[in-house]
């Protein structure tokens, strides 16, 4: 991915988890490799979804749930909504500091 399309899909999953369409682990997840892929500014305000990712990645969110023993997803469920529940304030305003960073005309 160029950088413009790297840039404008961190713009695109900012928006989804700031409109509640996304979570924030899987939101994390998706935009946590980026950092190293954009300027140092946009990399600064990724190392939040990095340290959540970190934090979560035990944690079967998205497709791989498919693999996993539905008796354990319900208790990995109670985790995830308190993991998502506890990252909520600080994801949300690291992607309104992306959309706000990627929005300003240069």
């Amino acid at each position: 991915m160029h950088n413009l399309g790297i840039r404008v899909h961190i713009l695109r999953v900012a928006r989804q988890l700031v409109a509640g369409k996304i979570g924030v682990i899987a939101a994390s997840r998706d935009l946590s490799h980026l950092r190293h892929e954009v300027e140092p500014q946009l990399a600064n305000v990724l190392v939040t979804f990095t340290g959540i990712d970190s934090e979560t990645d035990a944690l079967p969110v998205g497709h791989v749930r498919k693999e996993w023993n539905p008796d354990v997803l319900k208790r990995k469920d109670k985790e995830i909504a308190e993991a998502e529940d506890f990252y909520r304030e600080n994801a949300i305003n690291a992607a309104t500091e992306l959309i706000r960073l990627l929005e300003t005309p240069s």
